[in-house]
Parts: structure tokens; C-alpha cells; sequence
């Protein structure tokens, strides 16, 4: 149990500082990179409009993005920005530049092809034409841009290589170093859970030897009274009140055996070994028979054969018990009509699946986790029915010992429980 608190534990917290942590990363990732690709691009159209200007004196005649002359969907470029000015005027040093022309007529020309010439005059005019239709962009390679110079289109380039492997590097570092920094707070989790479950833990395991001990010293007292109780009847014969004590004795006794065999399951180590539990379960509802008859039900059983498992043969016979004489006990009457219970085993999706059914009220969704907690019934306002609401919390256990899972729900007028074996 508190190991599944543990692990919710460490759970939770990853996931809040993973989102952070990965939120706040891809956010300043994303906020750099594009900030980078934004003010690349104000460079590559600085360089266009140098470029174009170097046989234009009049420069302030160039016209504007928002000039009404110039054809839709083709940027004219403008000048550049002020703002970082020497930081522009440094990038237009260090960064390769490849600007292509292509007529009116369709002839294309290179007008620069960087100082390394890296890309031949055909590739830089095969690109051109690709992106004359546009207005700008990124490939893995280039920035582009594109503008007009008195009706010739003009496609200007700028190295991305160094770009893209410059964030293809922090990106790499980025994982790298989160991985570190959640490998870190998994361990600072583990240790935080373990700190926040050991108070309850300890108190939970105070909780439960304080049970079994009381349980076990009361075993004494009850044996004592049983005794006096039968001496006391050959002595003055047949009382009222000594038959009241001797039920409420009696009341006691099964209480106490219930809380240490409770203790018992919670606290021993089972020994699994492979078991036939279709052979198991068909013994236990047999002997089961007899009982359920008396109180006008029918045993209905649907058990596969051979069905075997890694299992505690007596925990899980105890379990089966459990559950059978937990339907006998709530299954609604019907007077003048014989009521079944439908007990099945059976194999589905790889899982062994064990369930009861027997007719009654519907349970809340609310209540039903409830009724595996210890002295929990849900009939708690209608007379004693022979339980005190341990039955099922030891079923609990015993399934929790065998690593299986145990539910229960209500569908057409039945409460059904199912143990899920793994």
C-alpha cells in the first residue's frame, strides 16, 4: 500500500517539474531560435537593399512595402532597421551571401556567389526560380528573400548551415541536460516520498499490531467467559440471560478471529505455489451448497477446468469463501422463488478472472472502494447480519498478497465482485 503511495508520490511530482522543465525549456528554445531567424532576415533584407541600391542613388525613391505601384504578393525591400544597426552591419561581414536576378524576359543571372563559391551558378538559379514565386523562407541550407529592382526579380540568399547546426547543438544539450535534471529530481522525488509515507507508514504499522496484539490477548478473556457461561448452564439450566451472554460471546469471538486473521494476511509472507485453481474454487462453492439451501439459494457455477496460477492455495480458498458467503449474506430475498448466485472462473486476454454474483440494491459508485475497508458495511443502518465488515478487507489482503486485483460493480440488478489474477 504505502509503496503505491511512494509511487504516486514520485509520479506526481515528475510530472508537474517535467512539464515546467520541459515547458520552460521549449520556450526559451523556440523564443532563441526564431528570434535568430527574425533577425537574419533583417539582415538579409539589409543586404538586399544594399545590393539594390548600389546602382540606385536615389535610395529614398525606393519604394515601400506599402507603396500602391509595386505587384501583390512581391516585397519591395526597405531600408534597414536602426535598432542593433552594428550588430547588422557585423552580420552582413561575417555571413555568406548568394543573390540571383531573373529578368522580366525569364534570363537569370548570379550576381554573387560567396567567397567560397560552395553552390554552382545552375544550382543558385534552380533555387531562385523554386522560391521567385514567394516572398521568403528557410531550407535546411538558406534564408531567402525576395524583391524587385525595376521590374527584374530579385532572390537573395543567406548561408543557414551554421544556423541550423548551432541549434541542432543546443537543442542536443538541451535533452542532454534534461535528462540530467530529471534523473536528479527522480532521485530527489524518491527520497521527498519517502520522507512525506514514513510518519504514516510507522503509524499504520503501530495501527496494526495494536490489533493483533489486543486481538490475541482477547482471545483469553472470550475462551474464559465461553467456559464459565457452560458451567453456569448445567448448574441453574437454561437462562435467558445466560443465553444473551452466550450470543454476545460468541459475537466476540468471531470478531477477534476476524481482526487476527486479518493481522495474519497482512503481516505473514505467502508461500505461492502452482495451483489448480478450477479444482480449488469447485471445492470451496460445494462445501458452500448445503448453506446457501438453507437460505432458499442456488449455487450456479460456471468453472473452466485446469485453470492454474502461482497462487497462496489457502489464501485464495479463503478468498473464494469470503466472497461466496458475502453474496449468500446480501443477496436479496425473494419469497416462494429459489434466488441464484453465479460463481464463474474463466481465462480471457491472458488474465485469470475469478467473480461472484449474487442479486441486490445497487451500491453508490461513491461506497463500493469503501466496502474493502475494514469495518465498513453499507447496510450499517439495518440489523446485524452476521458481518462486521472485515470479510471483505481481509479479501483485500489475501488478493493484494497474490499481486491480483480485486473490484466490484453492479449491472442489471446484481453486485458483482471480481478477482483479476495477473
Amino acid at each position: 500500500m504505502f509503496k503505491k503511495a511512494k509511487r504516486k508520490i514520485v509520479i506526481t511530482i515528475l510530472a508537474i517539474l517535467t512539464t515546467v522543465l520541459t515547458g520552460t525549456l521549449t520556450l526559451v528554445f523556440v523564443s532563441s531560435y526564431y528570434s535568430t531567424i527574425g533577425q537574419n532576415y533583417e539582415v538579409l533584407e539589409t543586404h538586399l537593399v544594399m545590393l539594390a541600391d548600389e546602382s540606385n542613388p536615389n535610395r529614398n525613391q525606393t519604394k515601400g512595402p506599402k507603396d500602391p505601384g509595386h505587384k501583390e504578393g512581391r516585397p519591395v525591400p526597405f531600408g534597414p532597421n536602426m535598432t542593433g544597426e552594428k550588430k547588422i552591419q557585423r552580420h552582413l561581414k561575417l555571413n555568406t551571401f548568394y543573390t540571383v536576378k531573373i529578368a522580366a524576359d525569364g534570363r537569370a543571372e548570379v550576381l554573387e556567389n560567396g567567397a567560397d563559391a560552395l553552390f554552382s551558378n545552375e544550382e543558385l538559379i534552380e533555387y531562385a526560380r523554386k522560391f521567385a514565386s514567394k516572398t521568403r523562407g528557410r531550407t535546411s541550407e538558406f534564408l531567402y528573400i525576395v524583391g524587385e529592382k525595376d521590374g527584374d526579380i530579385l532572390v537573395c540568399f543567406m548561408d543557414n548551415i551554421v544556423l541550423t547546426d548551432s541549434f541542432m547543438r543546443v537543442l542536443l544539450y538541451t535533452l542532454l541536460f534534461g535528462a540530467i535534471a530529471l534523473a536528479i529530481i527522480t532521485f530527489i522525488s524518491i527520497r521527498i516520498a519517502g520522507r512525506i509515507v514514513a510518519p504514516m507508514e510507522e503509524s499504520y504499522l503501530k495501527q496494526k499490531q495494536f490489533t493483533a496484539d489486543a486481538s490475541h490477548e482477547l482471545k483469553t478473556p472470550i475462551a474464559a467467559m465461553a467456559a464459565n457461561i457452560d458451567i453456569l448452564k448445567r448448574e441453574i439450566g437454561e437462562n435467558k440471560w445466560l443465553d444473551n451472554i452466550s450470543y454476545e460471546n460468541e459475537r466476540m469471538r468471531e470478531l477477534v478471529t476476524e481482526l487476527l486473521e486479518l493481522a495474519r494476511n497482512e503481516n505473514r509472507t505467502v508461500q505461492k505455489t502452482s495451483t489448480d485453481i478450477s479444482y480449488l474454487v469447485n471445492g470451496t462453492v460445494v462445501s458452500m451448497e448445503s448453506a446457501a439451501f438453507e437460505k432458499n439459494i442456488l449455487i450456479e457455477s460456471e468453472i473452466e477446468d485446469e485453470i492454474t496460477a502461482n497462487v497462496d492455495e489457502k489464501g485464495i480458498s479463503q478468498l473464494v469463501t469470503i466472497l461466496v458467503d458475502n453474496a449468500i449474506s446480501h443477496t436479496t430475498s425473494v419469497k416462494g422463488d429459489l434466488n441464484r448466485i453465479f460463481v464463474k472462473l474463466y481465462e480471457t486476454k491472458g488474465k485469470i478472472v475469478f467473480s461472484v454474483s449474487n442479486p441486490g440494491e445497487e451500491i453508490p459508485i461513491n461506497e463500493r472502494n469503501k466496502l474493502f475497508e475494514r469495518f465498513y458495511r453499507a447496510d450499517s443502518s439495518h440489523e446485524f447480519s452476521g458481518h462486521y465488515g472485515l470479510g471483505l478487507a481481509i479479501a483485500k489482503s489475501i488478493a493484494d498478497a497474490n499481486d491480483a486485483k480485486i473490484t466490484v460493480e453492479c449491472k442489471d440488478g446484481f453486485v458483482v465482485f471480481k478477482v483479476f489474477f495477473a
